[in-house]
This record gives structure tokens, sequence and C-alpha cells, in this order.
């Protein structure tokens, strides 16, 4: 039985690529991809292109926080006119690092707003990165809550 040349080329080419696309080993020389020039450059083009498409979320973000803290009429006023100050600032922050992302302007791609993203202080803490595991040796993984705890309905046991 003989194999038709065609197929034989595709075996070993499907067989080469494999042999390509297996993952290897990374080794302590290898340079970090957060530390290069280029990854704070495009890092720097996303916040832009983000900052631009969401500054209008800052709005709502504001009135929200107005009508926490005073009654709600005086927070919508208030939340929105802080609001549109704040997303007018976030969304030409943004154009900005569109149109410079590729210079160190400021220096070290550095953020011309705080907080970077508008919704970021809404999500809390950031994911763990995979070598943040729990301590299993101590006998428990999760942390304790720091809420006191409740019985049913809210009621205190």
């Amino acid at each position: 039985m003989r194999i038709p040349w065609a197929t034989a080329v595709a075996g070993a080419g499907l067989a080469a690529i494999l042999a390509l696309a297996t993952p290897r080993p990374v080794s302590a020389d290898d340079v970090s991809r957060e530390a290069t020039e280029s990854s704070h450059m495009m890092h720097k083009l996303g916040r832009g292109l983000v900052n631009v498409f969401t500054g209008w979320v800052e709005v709502p973000k504001n009135i929200a926080s107005s009508w926490k803290r005073t009654d709600p009429v005086t927070g919508t006023v208030v939340g929105f006119i802080k609001g549109v100050g704040w997303a007018w600032g976030r969304t030409c922050s943004g154009v900005y690092d569109i149109v410079t992302f590729p210079l160190p302007v400021p220096e070290g791609y550095v953020p011309l707003m705080e907080p970077e993203f508008v919704l970021t202080d809404i999500w809390g803490e950031p994911i763990p990165e995979f070598n943040e595991f729990p301590d299993w040796s101590t006998g428990g993984g999760a942390k304790p809550s720091a809420r006191p705890s409740t019985g049913a309905l809210g009621t205190k046991p």
C-alpha cells in the first residue's frame, strides 16, 4: 500500500506544526513582557482607547457618589456637573494617550488621571496572580471573613 505524496507532506507538516507549538519551559533569562518599552506603549494606547469610549461613565458614577452623600436632588445636580467635568477630562486624557502612545510622555508612561480607568475602584481588588495561592499548609485555605456572622434574616445568633 502506497501513501500518496500529498498526504505524506501534509502529515509531516502537521507533525512539524504540533512539535513547534508545544509549550517550552521558561528560563530565568527570558525578558518579562511587562517590563518592555513596547508593552508600556501598548498599555498607554489601550488606556487611551478605554478612556475615550468610557469617559461618559463618569457622569452616572459621580451622580451615584454625590447621591450617597447628600439628598437625591442635590446629589443629581452636583453629581451631574462634577460628572460632566470628569468625563470631559477623562476623554481628553484618553485622546492625549492615543496621540502620544509611542512617546514616553509623561515619564514612564504614567497615566494623567488617577484612577487609571473609570471603574477601577468599583471592582475592588485585582484578581490574584497564578503564583499567589493560599497557604494550605496551615490547615485552612481561605482567609476568615472580616464580617460578623449573622443568622437567618440578618440577625445575630
